[in-house]
């Protein structure tokens, strides 16, 4: 895992808004898609901690190898029904819900494909031996609180602000974890990447 790094630790100030159609592309390890790196936080000396990317699945199947001694929570964010697994084995991932593999390799399949389309996942890597980030999905309407430990917000309707900055649709604003921050938003859906179970979406004072 090398290469070029989107972002790693997010320094302390504004949020830093990443579009996705921005992000450096590479191919899957095998099938028909694209891996984009969003976020990456650095472990000890024998790798990172955890990562976050964007997978864009284009024909029928395909498969992600992520780095040894890793587990993956994988979330659909939209096109196609994706499944993960062998066809004896296979497990239907549902838009806005996660499955956890406890595994560095992952293998996806379309069955149900009828037309051309991108199913686009998330996939949150952590080392295996470690306790992993939280992901919760959130609609915010209003001025709301994004609390201490939240990482990464993934915007992906809606209108939203974070401490003044504008987020695009399909975008990432990397946050830093050591601070509250404060969203204005209208329809907003978002997924959190965050270090505890946190509440996003209680009225800020």
């Amino acid at each position: 895992m090398t290469d070029h790094d989107t972002a790693r630790d997010v320094p302390a100030g504004l949020p830093h808004p990443l579009s996705f159609r921005d992000l450096p592309r590479r191919p899957l390890d095998e099938g028909t898609g694209t891996l984009r790196r969003i976020w990456a936080e650095e472990g000890t000396a024998s790798g990172r901690r955890w990562q976050v990317q964007l997978i864009e699945l284009k024909g029928a199947g395909g498969a992600f190898l992520a780095p040894d001694h890793t587990h993956q929570r994988i979330v659909g964010l939209s096109g196609p029904q994706v499944a993960l697994g062998d066809p004896e084995h296979s497990t239907a991932l549902r838009r806005d819900s996660a499955l956890l593999v406890r595994s560095s390799a992952v293998s996806f399949r379309r069955p149900r494909l009828r037309v051309t389309g991108v199913s686009t996942l998330l996939v949150l890597s952590f080392a295996a031996l470690a306790v992993p980030p939280m992901l919760s999905f959130h609609t915010l309407d209003g001025t709301t609180e994004v609390p201490i430990g939240t990482r990464v917000l993934l915007h992906l309707r809606g209108d939203l602000t974070v401490d003044g900055v504008p987020a695009d649709r399909q975008a990432a604003l990397l946050l830093d974890p050591r601070a509250a921050h404060r969203a204005v938003a209208s329809g907003a859906r978002v997924l959190a990447v965050s270090d505890a179970v946190v509440t996003v979406g209680q009225d800020a004072p």
